[in-house]
């Protein structure tokens, strides 16, 4: 049994027990999705050489040594294309527990958990929608890298990437510019939801660790404007 991009209905359905119980077993997600656990243990073998997941030896109530299992930042963004692909304009339910229980595995999903739960306290459901979208949206680059490289390349050549940067580039600079599109360009914030990116969450973009990243693209994206501002003065003397 490989680990095959698109991934089966099996192999998506263990990422999201891993996602919504971090340090879950191969014995629990057997027993709650119904299946045997030889196959499981299968599946999450080849998740885990694939860099999906990760595993910590531990050792149970019964003294027993099993497996516990956690997403990786490349199985995460696997999982939330998964819940967005599924979803509404009614938000899957699993979003918000996938959200709260991985925020450790990165600070910008720590940051946008913090948004989403603000704009999810305004009890209009159908506007988490959107919201959840630019985190699907920023991760997208990524997934689709990934999916690149492992079926025109090789799995091997997928499993020598560096996915934690690739996912922390679009976890810190992508995602950042993404809700700031949704907001000012795209007018898809209220005005309280608006105020509180402006000001709580882009204060916690400044402390993370990605804020140089996003520096550099605001540089790149000014030194473009200025190369557009000289062409278009050149093509106007030219007219």
């Amino acid at each position: 049994m490989s680990t095959t991009i698109p991934l089966s209905e099996t192999q998506r359905a263990v990422l999201l027990k891993i996602g919504l119980s971090p340090g879950i077993n191969a014995l629990a997600i057997a027993n709650e999705l119904e299946r045997n656990q030889s196959t499981i243990n299968q599946i999450c073998k080849k998740l885990r050489e694939a860099g999906f997941v990760t595993a910590t030896e531990a050792l149970n109530v019964k003294n027993a040594r099993v497996l516990e299992l956690k997403l990786t930042l490349l199985g995460f963004g696997f999982v939330v294309r998964q819940l967005y692909d599924g979803s509404g304009p009614i938000l899957d339910p699993d979003v918000m527990p996938l959200l709260l229980n991985n925020r450790d595995l990165h600070e910008g999903i720590d940051i946008f958990a913090e948004f989403f739960d603000f704009v999810t306290e305004s009890g209009h459901k159908e506007r988490t929608y959107w919201v959840f979208r630019s985190l699907a949206s920023s991760l997208e680059r990524p997934v689709r890298q990934y999916e690149f490289v492992a079926t025109e390349c090789s799995t091997d050549r997928a499993k020598r990437e560096d996915w934690n940067y690739v996912f922390h580039i679009a976890l810190s600079k992508d995602l950042f510019f993404t809700l700031w599109r949704y907001g000012e360009i795209y007018r898809l914030f209220t005005p309280e939801e608006k105020k509180f990116f402006e000001t709580e969450i882009m204060r916690r973009f400044k402390d993370s660790e990605g804020w140089d990243l996003i520096l550099d693209e605001l540089e790149d994206r000014e030194a473009e404007c200025t190369r557009l501002k000289a062409l278009k003065s050149l093509i106007q003397q030219e007219g």
